[in-house]
């Protein structure tokens, strides 16, 4: 959490792998072990835009997604008995048929959301602010579809800008950055934030009673429209904490605990079956227009751009994947 422009979207695009540009220092450990080539396809990540083709219903966003990134080994059946699960899970049986176009924000949040879920993450599930442009009731209600997630074993990191304290208190742990990027808080939120209350507290923050606690250390800290509380800047208090101490010492133990393995390469022939499922995709929407769409009994021809993924022997080792856009005609 922090306010804008504090590196909210950056810190979680470098934790997810996905910034290419500048420069990043430091190590990012999985349970103590450096992350792998395959890191990125054991995560998800629901950007803040909300971009669905407009044409299909919900079912048919969370099948094509679960279609092209599951193991091409699973069994179709399987697959989509695990896209009815996320439908459930995330409150959609209402609008499973429902044309996308149709939708409304807070649904499309939960759609963007089920459409990444349906790969199967093994390790994180990012978020960068879901709750942003939605009102009261549906941030709830998206935060209480999360919480759902977290407490079924889906582990989730989240950027929020502004949360009310009903929502604030339905996260377990808190990041609180500063302008510049700078740590101000790392920890525990704890039961009506009194982790939280208690650490602002010993510095001359005390947040009054009823008031919202996200507002307040937004405020305290100077990143609101009243001044900071106290002399000192709040990122060098906490890295004179005791706090902070017991954040490195937590890391240097995962280190110790932690034993290196060797970067494990995705077979060839995997990427291989991935291609052929878009190959099979492309040519299922093909017929689909070719049949069903009136442009095909026009004179005109209809020009399709599908993105396909290639690889070339050099971004096995990159895990860079070069797009390829096939165009096709239908008379």
């Amino acid at each position: 959490m922090g306010a804008s422009g504090a590196g909210k979207t950056t810190c979680l695009d470098v934790l997810a792998k996905r910034k290419n540009i500048g420069v990043v220092s430091g190590d990012i450990l999985v349970n103590g072990h450096p992350t792998g080539p395959d890191f990125a396809r054991s995560t998800a990540y629901a950007e803040q835009m909300d971009v669905h083709e407009g044409t299909a219903t919900v079912r048919e966003a969370i099948r094509f997604s679960a279609y092209l990134r599951q193991p091409f080994d699973v069994p179709m059946e399987e697959k989509d008995a695990y896209v009815e699960e996320m439908i459930e899970l995330l409150e959609l049986h209402d609008f499973a048929d429902a044309i996308v176009q149709n939708l409304d924000p807070a649904t499309r949040k939960c759609l963007t959301i089920g459409v990444e879920l349906a790969s199967k993450p093994g390790l994180l599930l990012f978020l960068d602010e879901p709750t942003s442009g939605l009102d009261a009731l549906s941030a709830r209600n998206l935060i209480r579809v999360l919480r759902r997630l977290a407490d079924q074993g889906q582990a989730i990191l989240c950027t929020v800008h502004q949360p009310s304290s009903l929502l604030f208190e339905s996260f377990d742990r808190l990041l609180l950055l500063e302008n510049g990027g700078h740590t101000v808080y790392f920890g525990d939120i704890g039961p009506d934030s009194r982790v939280v209350r208690d650490y602002f507290a010993r510095y001359d923050a005390v947040c009054p009673p009823g008031a919202n606690i996200a507002e307040y250390m937004l405020d305290a800290i100077g990143a609101g429209i009243t001044p900071r509380v106290g002399h000192r800047d709040w990122k060098d208090i906490w890295l004179d904490s005791p706090e902070f101490q017991v954040v490195k010492q937590e890391i240097r133990e995962l280190k110790r605990s932690a034993t290196s393995g060797q970067t494990k390469i995705i077979p060839t022939c995997e990427w291989l079956n991935v291609f052929r499922t878009n190959v099979s995709n492309v040519e299922q929407t093909r017929r689909r227009f070719s049949t069903n769409s009136p442009w095909s009994r026009s004179e005109h021809s209809l020009h399709c751009g599908v993105p396909l993924t290639t690889f070339s022997r050099d971004s096995f080792c990159t895990s860079a994947p070069r797009c390829l856009y096939l165009l096709y005609s239908s008379s």
